[in-house]
């Protein structure tokens, strides 16, 4: 077996299948691996109480919510480029907006963040995001 292959499954067993919750009205996978070893998915993503500086899977396009509120992030890096759904991220260790999201098409994103909190301006700036911006501090 491929070191690419064994890597897509260890992913998907240690990972995928805990934070993913697929949307029954797609008829497709949960999940679907693109060229580029991002994914792609059907449904929403919910991680939590991960340990890591990065996140271990780069994702792509996610048709529903991407939330990865309350871990220990310190980078947007993998994160989804595009988030069909509402979009969380508080309670994380970030600092800079680098591979933020390109595009947020949902109706509300979280951001209480520690050390820096981002501003709705700097959000919108490098986002297309029209929703609200909810900053619980």
């Amino acid at each position: 077996m491929k070191t690419l292959e064994l890597r897509k499954i260890l992913i998907e067993e240690q990972y995928l299948r805990k934070w993913i919750k697929k949307d029954t009205t797609y008829e497709s996978p949960a999940w679907e691996w693109n060229e580029d070893d991002s994914i792609d998915v059907n449904g929403s993503v919910w991680i939590r109480e991960y340990v890591g500086d990065i996140l271990p899977v780069k994702f792509n396009i996610i048709n529903g919510n991407f939330n990865c509120s309350y871990n220990q992030l310190k980078t947007f890096e993998n994160f989804p480029r595009i988030v069909k759904g509402d979009f969380g991220f508080s309670d994380n260790l970030l600092t800079s907006l680098e591979h933020f999201p390109e595009t947020v098409l949902g109706t509300s994103m979280w951001t209480y963040n520690y050390p820096v909190n981002f501003s709705s301006a700097e959000i919108r700036k490098i986002s297309n995001f029209k929703g609200q911006i909810i900053d619980r501090r």
